[in-house]
């Protein structure tokens, strides 16, 4: 499916978005999408509580172009193929017009009023689990839509003390509210320096929060970071094993 916008003229404001629908026993969402998003869980416990029930492959060739040029010009910068590694990362929304808007316009700065890793207003936030999207814990029911973000992952190296001289900046998660981090000059990401102690026994806010990526272009004045590109939609549903037995014994009684 093909979408584009045009002003009173007839000239294209936006650019066009191709969508792909994909139903989820197809070959196309079992092979390209279901394993981003299982091998993304930080819970394996999440494998039997998350159904979804439609994706949509998303192809938009502005936002698409900005993510290679923005790899090409790292890449002449003599970042390392580790540095410029592809990955993915993760929003949740609650509307099919939230994820549209997205998708058209890409994922603009000031998307999320977290603050521990650097100035909201200056970057983006994005999760990287496919499972921790929200601060507060899932429950039995919960529907919604999640994009799946192309992102260039940069090598990590930790400091004790920030803002942090390397590509990939990393932050304190106590990072004051008020006085802002901003982005650090050269570079394109902040994570939190214990992001990697996290587990399914952390609790699921400090998971949320010590997992987040704070994607900024340290390139250029942007309202979107170049290196953030939207893969994908998904709808889905959330299941508590329990209840959905609970329903089942009721049913048999």
């Amino acid at each position: 499916m093909k979408k584009n916008r045009n002003n009173a003229n007839g000239n294209s404001v936006l650019p066009t978005v191709f969508y792909q629908q994909l139903q989820p026993d197809s070959s196309q969402f079992t092979e390209k999408i279901l394993p981003i998003l299982q091998h993304s869980y930080l819970d394996p416990a999440s494998q039997e509580c998350f159904q979804y029930n439609s994706a949509v492959l998303v192809k938009n060739s502005t936002l698409l172009k900005e993510y290679n040029t923005f790899h090409s010009q790292k890449k002449k910068k003599g970042y390392s193929p580790e540095e410029l590694e592809r990955s993915f990362a993760f929003l949740l929304f609650e509307s099919e017009s939230q994820v549209k808007t997205v998708c058209q316009s890409g994922l603009n700065v000031g998307n999320s009023n977290i603050s521990t890793l650097g100035n909201p207003a200056k970057g983006v936030y994005l999760s990287k689990y496919s499972d921790y999207l929200h601060p507060r814990p899932w429950y039995h029911g919960k529907s919604g839509y999640i994009v799946i973000f192309r992102i260039i992952k940069k090598k990590k190296r930790k400091k004790l003390h920030c803002p942090c001289p390397v590509r990939n900046t990393v932050q304190k998660s106590t990072a004051n509210k008020t006085n802002f981090t901003n982005p650090s000059p050269g570079f394109d990401c902040h994570v939190a320096i214990n992001s990697s102690k996290v587990s399914p026994a952390t609790s699921h806010f400090q998971a949320f929060e010590l997992t987040q990526y704070y994607m900024y272009d340290s390139d250029i004045t942007a309202q979107r970071p170049r290196q953030v590109c939207p893969y994908a939609t998904v709808s889905f549903q959330y299941n508590e094993p329990k209840c959905i037995m609970s329903t089942f014994e009721r049913k048999e009684m």
